[in-house]
């Protein structure tokens, strides 16, 4: 092999490798040696930071250019001219500022989409950047924080020998012995008083139940009650022409008894003395009654369980009330029949009351006259003489029923000493117009 073509060959193989290193030096190379094609975005900051020519532009993780050139503005201000691909388009809303990767690591621009991104940036589109947080500002704030911590601690140390002090005195003048011993005393009644609260408490609620049980039964009786009254409006509505004959025949009975009363009446007057002192010992006896019944009072106030005992005894009535207000609305339903019979026969004694009225007032009229044998001995003088010594009688057994009610109330039953010696009541005998 002569010595050209071997030189030929190394030559050859040197351009392509050469050529291969060109080519794996631009398709690893952050900035593609201007090949890609880009537009320039102008991003300014008070401050680049530690950034770098071709430093890269990151958005999303995802890297979409690089930094071009970094120069400082007469106003103090840095412009960074940033070369973006053209396949990514950033907006004018868009976040840029400048971080790093970690704490201590290399910076690049970041740039955050927001939700109105507005228009997108041409070429030598102008945009402010966000100011970047660097170690210095962070310092310089931890610097304060620890300042104001400082502070803090400070303070709270004062407040600690405040609370000390305070600790002390409560420990010398609240918590001595004697205010504990009070205190001790002071529980403990207010836990006797807790106590017998909740003891009066479960007494009212079991009350509660009672009466709310009694007031429960009773709306119910008075719901059916109410529903038997209905139905009797309603049997009534039904019988009306029966029942205003009735009441028709019941107003002329009335007045034939009135009249009748009003002959009776002349009978009394004859009487009326002796009905008289009747009267005044049947009020006296009315006040041994009363005097009993105030014993009678004091006997229950002393008899509480008994009393209770009748509340008991109320709520079972309440009971049997309930069902017999079942069972008189169901007899109301049952005899529906009966009960407009019965209306009917009421009309008939009605009817026959008036006659019966009017034959009383017939028999008085004899009496008056002295006609038949009845008229004969009510007009007779002694048959009058005996009428006043039996009202005489009554009214010394009245007299008689007025001194044991007041023994009872004084003596008591069954009691068995010596009792006062009483004079005798005197019986008044009236004189008659014969002994006149």
């Amino acid at each position: 092999m002569s010595s050209s073509r071997l030189e030929l060959k190394v030559g050859l193989f040197m351009v392509v490798c050469l050529a291969l290193a060109a080519a794996l030096a631009i398709r690893f190379s952050e900035t593609r040696m201007g090949l890609a094609e880009t537009y320039t975005v102008v991003m300014e900051t008070q401050s680049a930071g530690n950034l770098v020519d071709h430093a890269n532009v990151v958005m999303s993780g995802v890297r979409i250019g690089y930094v071009n050139k970094v120069e400082l503005q007469d106003d103090g201000n840095v412009w960074i001219f940033l070369r973006i691909f053209d396949r990514y388009r950033v907006h004018e809303n868009d976040e840029f500022a400048v971080a790093s990767v970690g704490l201590m690591g290399d910076q690049y621009v970041s740039v955050s989409p927001t939700n109105n991104r507005g228009s997108k940036l041409e070429m030598d589109g102008h945009v402010v950047a966000r100011e970047s947080m660097s170690l210095e500002r962070i310092g310089e704030k931890a610097e304060g924080l620890v300042e104001r911590v400082d502070g803090m601690v400070m303070k709270l140390d004062g407040l600690v020998g405040t609370f000390s002090n305070m600790v002390h005195r409560v420990d010398q003048d609240l918590l001595s012995g004697n205010t504990l011993s009070n205190l001790n005393a002071t529980i403990a009644n207010v836990h006797d008083v807790s106590g017998e609260v909740k003891m009066f408490s479960e007494r009212m609620v079991l009350v509660t139940e009672q009466m709310t049980n009694i007031a429960q039964r009773g709306i119910s009786v008075a719901e059916r009650v109410e529903a038997t009254a209905g139905q009797i409006q309603s049997l009534v509505a039904t019988n009306a022409p029966n029942v205003a004959a009735l009441f028709s025949d019941l107003k002329k009975t009335t007045e034939s008894m009135d009249k009748t009363v009003g002959q009776l009446e002349k009978v009394v007057a004859d009487a009326q003395p002796q009905l008289a002192k009747v009267m005044e010992n049947a009020a006296k006896a009315s006040g041994s009654v009363q005097r009993a019944a105030t014993s009678v009072e004091q006997t229950v106030a002393t008899n509480r369980v008994v009393v209770e005992q009748t509340i008991r005894n109320v709520q079972q009535l309440t009971a049997r009330l309930d069902k017999t207000a079942e069972q008189v609305e169901k007899s109301v339903v049952d005899n529906s029949e009966s009960i407009k019979d019965i209306v009917t026969n009421a009309r008939e004694v009605s009817m026959n009351l008036k006659q019966a009225t009017g034959n009383i007032g017939k028999v008085i009229a004899l009496f008056e006259r002295g006609e038949g044998l009845a008229g004969g001995l009510f007009q007779d003088k002694k048959m009058k003489a005996d009428f006043a010594q039996m009202v005489t009688n009554f009214s010394h057994t009245s007299l008689r029923m007025s001194t044991l009610v007041s023994n009872l109330n004084e003596y008591g039953i069954l009691w068995k000493g010596e009792r006062s010696e009483r004079t005798p009541p005197r019986i008044f005998r009236p004189k008659s117009r014969l002994e006149k």
